[in-house]
């Protein structure tokens, strides 16, 4: 009996080569594409990691800094101070009394040299003490006159609410009002100055650093003055202030005399009075020299540095009690 065989199946070899082909080839991209995928999570993962270092870093320097708001602060009110000196510099210069005081300043000056010919012999000593005087008789008035009234001037016109309303301070106020009259007065003694030193070098041929350094000190004085003129201001009426600025004045040149005459006296209450005022008026003499450049004697560069740091010294100490007068001033 026959066994009857069935139809032959028969594959083509090259289809089986190409499917096991293309199976290699599938199996070889899904390789090519976990490998990429791999490598796009490990960038993703770097850069990632550089994203928060870079937000780490920048988070780090938002970290607040004391030392650097301390800066700012001070920055500020810095500004703020030469704002309120600026405004004071602007509304003192547009015054009349400024122009007027420097006219009548250059008409003695000037007028020194008209009246020198009358001293025989003392020409150049009269157009040099005439000179000096001038400036610090004009100084002194411009100090009283606009110190004294400067913070019920500026009630009076009701400007000094408008700036305290803004983020400034009374310290500030102050200081900035200060600053605004001794640059002031600074303009006057420079113009000043400017006039008696060409009179000096083209009168008298006869110029030399002691009439610089005696105009300095005139300013440096002045600069003492204001700060009581300022102090007056905050603690009593524009007219008892400037009187209180004359007398510190004319105390000031005769601290020296006071000192003296306070040993003398018996012990009590008129020597404790004499003491102190002796103590807390600054000795005005110290910055005066016009006797050494009208003899021609030399001005020691240690008298100027020892006479701007006395200055200071009294500046701080007046501002200082100015301020806290200030503070607890009730505005109206």
């Amino acid at each position: 009996m026959r066994r009857r065989s069935g139809p032959a199946i028969s594959l083509p070899i090259g289809s089986c080569a190409r499917g096991r082909g293309s199976s290699s080839r599938s199996g070889a991209s899904g390789t090519f594409r976990e490998s990429e995928a791999r490598s796009a999570r490990e960038a993703a993962g770097s850069s990632g990691s550089r994203s928060g270092a870079s937000r780490s870093r920048t988070s780090s320097s938002r970290t607040f800094s004391p030392a650097r708001a301390g800066e700012t602060r001070t920055e500020e009110g810095s500004l703020r101070v030469a704002e309120v000196a600026v405004h004071t510099l602007k509304e003192t210069i547009r015054d009349r009394v400024f122009a007027v005081s420097l006219l009548f300043a250059a008409i003695l000056i000037a007028g020194s040299v008209a009246l020198s010919p009358l001293a025989a012999g003392q020409r150049g000593k009269v157009i040099q003490d005439v000179g000096l005087a001038a400036i610090t008789a004009i100084g002194v008035f411009l100090a009283v006159f606009v110190g004294a009234s400067l913070v019920h001037r500026e009630m009076e016109r009701r400007t000094i609410y408008t700036l305290l309303a803004r983020p400034v301070g009374r310290t500030e106020y102050l200081i900035g009002k200060y600053i605004g009259v001794v640059l002031t007065l600074s303009l006057n003694v420079a113009a000043m100055g400017a006039l008696y030193l060409a009179l000096i070098a083209f009168h008298l041929h006869d110029f030399t650093a002691g009439h610089v350094a005696a105009v300095y000190l005139i300013a440096v004085e002045l600069a003492v003055l204001a700060a009581f003129s300022v102090l007056f201001s905050v603690v009593s009426s524009p007219a008892l202030g400037g009187l209180f600025t004359l007398a510190v004045f004319v105390v000031g040149h005769l601290a020296e005399d006071l000192q003296r005459f306070a040993t003398l006296l018996p012990p009590g209450w008129t020597r404790s009075i004499a003491r102190a005022a002796a103590l807390f008026v600054p000795n005005l003499e110290l910055f005066n020299v016009k006797g050494m450049v009208v003899y021609g004697k030399p001005v020691e560069p240690g008298l100027l540095v020892w006479a701007t740091l006395y200055a200071l010294g009294f500046v701080a100490s007046a501002m200082l009690v100015a301020a806290v007068a200030f503070r607890r001033k009730d505005l109206p």
